[in-house]
């Protein structure tokens, strides 16, 4: 039933909905957090896991009362890291910018080499008041900054976005430098430590969302990024001489099957080659090896991977001869294989992942999204899509940068509230981060505000502010839990996805194929050979990248194999002159040649292109299960089942996208995601008690509140979560298949509609307490007639603007 709803962004949880007992106060208590063997931990030898938000641009300087309240209100939520994202924004009237009275870099004076003291101060105590509360820091230091003319630039543009030439130039790579020391050396007066002797501070970035292989392209032709355009070209063509010594080596390289890929006016030694093609927040895909613009596309990226590199190289030498103790992370939002390669030198590695994102479209009354849709029923074996794509499951999107060896954090995700029924994707994701061991969840965002009283707690005016979003606000305690406390059992079986170096240098479409399904079965890492092509780790699986031809995966326990390309290398001049099957003589026992061979050991997929169509990963999906079935890695239900089904290898987690549900099955929680149809469905919850859903649509998840399993539990939290956004939302769908998104009315959550049962022979008084939107008691139920001495019933109509109820068995 749809109940008008209202959360402050400010007031403090309390009662069973108060998570703050999954922090230990004051962040820095244990340590400074290091990286050891693939994840985090504290100096002390804890394991540290870290789930929060981001807080961009002006909200990292709000006014005092908004620091303390908001700080109180997140550490209540069971939120332990913010991410101090963008603060380097230049001033704005609103949104994504610096309050002109309070930015952190000194705007006014011309240039951005200096911290402005005001801005300093509120950014202080902000980190003072997260600290307090045991809320650990993720530092960012290049993000939305803007140099100005007045930086001493090589060039007499402002440059604003500055994608790619960041890590190119030196002037630029110098003043980030400088900025680095300027806010990592402050000492804050209130913590009585800079932020680089501060064991409250998780981690620190480089740069967000930045690489040699994408910019904006909004911002592509302006007058300040033409003139690092061509600087790049200059350095593209100086790397190309040094490589190959002259013109004619050049042009004999880059000629395949009697065809130079040099156009008319390009010359080498007139430094007037052009660069390969760059991406709009993605690398972009290559053409297939041995095509034409493989040779320029493979040089490009060896040129890219050598550029990032050097400047992450540096700037990590530079922050760690400050004095920093903690990891330090490159960038994030790291699609193609290069570019995740390039990233790799960091102490951790980040992705970001968005399901149904804005589209970039400028229309103050609507936002666009492409092909809007619900999460639970997206199947990623038919929508995992190759670039920065907000239309695949975010698992998918994000494991991709989970690299064996070293901690993965999830720096920005979510998904955003266009869809009324978009609570499935934050529990899903939280649940498939713990069997793939992931070390961090950090929301984006809670809000773009510094001060908490500007904004209506009724209404949702920027959908890219989620502080008051009931699908997610009303689950994020449970999620916390799940998270935090690792409730969710990790993988038992380890997939490692393998790439020679030669791979690095092409980027086929489907180079997510594996992740479309692997992830959700168990946990994915990428391993990257960088001598020879014999892989030689202890995975459960290795499955082969495929980009070239070549990789030896013969001493695997198991081995997925296929390739994208018969060439042993990217740029088509040498062909492999055996056969794959002949190289893994294991797969003689099941399959045919138009599908794949299997064996003991080994699978094979003979043609793989033929199984690819349109990104359709089902086929290789099914051969996928049966292998893992066959090689006795998956028993009982676990696996791909017939009907549809993905079921983790422990058995926990059920993701049915057909029939559009999610289930997590655990002794500490039991969680349901999905579509009821309006007939009414029974869900176990945890043996002892069972919900009979009337709803459409709903995620209601059951957590024991005293570490108690729920058949013993005394204290349980039972969230529930239907369809959820502003009543008055207007859909408006375009001949381009975007979505123009209206957002009108006041907010509201569709309530839990049911009868909950307490099966007979379950001991002591049960209560069931009706908690408002911060876990304070407004009525208890009352429970109904029992049928026949079997149940204990209670009634929810739905009338309660309620998403969180409080049980107790005494």
């Amino acid at each position: 039933m749809k109940q008008h709803v209202s959360i402050e962004k400010g007031t403090a949880n309390t009662g069973a909905m108060d998570f703050s007992r999954l922090l230990d106060a004051p962040a820095g208590k244990h340590g400074f957090v290091k990286a050891r063997q693939g994840h985090l931990y504290f100096e002390d030898g804890t394991r540290a896991r870290f789930i929060g938000f981001n807080f961009p641009a002006r909200a990292n300087m709000p006014d005092r009362e908004t620091a303390y309240r908001i700080s109180r209100r997140l550490a209540s939520m069971g939120v332990n890291v913010v991410r101090l994202h963008a603060a380097d924004a230049p001033p704005g009237d609103s949104g994504w910018s610096a309050n002109p009275e309070y930015p952190l870099i000194q705007y006014d004076s011309g240039n951005t080499r200096s911290l402005n003291p005001a801005g300093l101060e509120r950014f202080d105590y902000w980190v003072y008041c997260l600290k307090e509360q045991g809320i650990y820091l993720h530092v960012d230091l290049l993000v939305g900054r803007a140099f100005l003319a007045g930086d001493d630039l090589d060039y007499p543009y402002p440059l604003y976005a500055v994608k790619s030439s960041s890590h190119l130039n030196e002037t630029l790579i110098s003043r980030q430098e400088e900025y680095a020391s300027h806010l990592l050396c402050h000492v804050n007066p209130y913590t009585g430590l800079a932020l680089i002797h501060d064991p409250a501070v998780m981690t620190i970035q480089i740069a967000n969302e930045d690489s040699v292989f994408f910019d904006v392209e909004q911002r592509r032709n302006t007058p300040g990024a033409a003139c690092y355009r061509k600087e790049m070209q200059r350095r593209f063509n100086h790397f190309l001489l040094a490589k190959y010594g002259s013109a004619k080596h050049l042009k004999e390289a880059w000629t395949h099957n009697g065809i130079c890929e040099l156009e008319e006016g390009e010359d080498v030694e007139a430094l007037s080659v052009r660069c390969g093609k760059i991406g709009d927040y993605h690398q972009p895909m290559s053409v297939p090896p041995g095509e034409r613009g493989s040779a320029r596309y493979a040089d490009f990226t060896e040129f890219g991977i050598q550029i990032n590199r050097s400047f992450y190289g540096r700037l990590i030498r530079h922050i760690r001869s400050l004095g920093a103790k903690v990891p330090i992370a490159t960038s994030c939002l790291l699609t193609g294989a290069a570019d995740i390669y390039s990233h790799a030198d960091g102490d951790v590695m980040e992705n970001n992942a968005y399901f149904n994102h804005p589209a970039p479209r400028t229309d103050k009354g609507a936002v666009y999204v492409q092909n809007l849709r619900e999460y639970v029923v997206t199947d990623p074996r038919r929508q995992t899509y190759p670039a920065f794509e907000p239309r695949s499951n975010l698992t998918v999107q994000a494991s991709c940068g989970a690299l064996e060896g070293k901690p993965f954090l999830l720096s920005e995700w979510n998904e955003y509230g266009e869809s009324p029924f978009h609570s499935s994707s934050f529990l899903m994701t939280a649940a498939y981060a713990c069997l793939n061991e992931w070390d961090a969840l950090i929301v984006y965002c809670y809000h773009t505000c510094d001060d908490h009283r500007k904004q209506k707690a009724d209404e949702i005016r920027n959908i890219m502010d989620c502080w008051n979003d009931p699908s997610l606000i009303f689950q994020f305690g449970v999620m916390a839990s799940l998270f935090l406390k690792a409730v969710v059992k990790p993988a038992i079986n380890r997939f490692h996805l393998v790439y020679k170096s030669s791979d690095l240098l092409t980027q086929n479409q489907d180079h997510r194929m594996p992740h479309s399904v692997l992830p959700l079965l168990g946990k994915l890492r990428t391993v990257f050979l960088e001598h020879g092509e014999r892989y030689e780790e202890n995975a459960d699986v290795a499955v082969s990248a495929g980009f070239t031809s070549g990789l030896d995966l013969t001493e695997a326990k198991h081995a997925i194999v296929y390739e994208h390309s018969p060439y042993l290398d990217a740029f088509g001049t040498n062909k492999n002159p055996l056969p794959i099957r002949e190289r893994y003589p294991d797969t003689n026992v099941e399959g045919s040649g138009r599908t794949a061979w299997l064996g003991d050991r080994y699978m094979v997929f003979p043609d793989i292109a033929s199984l690819t169509e349109d990104y359709h990963y089902e086929t290789f999906a099914e051969w996928t299960g049966r292998a893992l079935k066959r090689w006795g890695l998956m028993s009982g239900e676990s696996g791909l089942s017939g009907a549809g089904k993905i079921v983790s290898d422990t058995g926990e987690l059920v993701f049915d996208p057909q029939e559009g549900t999610f289930t997590v099955r655990t002794t500490l929680c039991e969680i349901f995601s999905g579509r009821i149809g309006g007939r009414e469905r029974m869900i176990d919850l945890g043996g002892r008690f069972c919900l009979h859903l009337r709803n459409e649509k709903m995620t209601v998840s059951l957590l024991a509140l005293d570490d108690r399993t729920l058949e013993e539990s005394g204290h349980m939290l039972l969230a529930a979560v239907g369809s959820s956004g502003m009543d008055g939302t207007v859909y408006d769908e375009q001949e381009d298949g975007y979505t123009a998104v209206k957002l009108q009315g006041k907010l509201y959550l569709d309530t839990l509609e049911g009868t909950l049962r307490r099966l007979r022979g379950c001991k002591g008084e049960m209560h069931i307490w009706v908690l408002d939107a911060y876990g304070n008691r407004l009525r208890e139920l009352a429970p109904g007639d029992e049928e026949n001495n079997s149940y204990t019933m209670f009634e929810f109509t739905g009338e309660d603007a309620c998403g969180c109820y409080e049980i107790t068995v005494e």
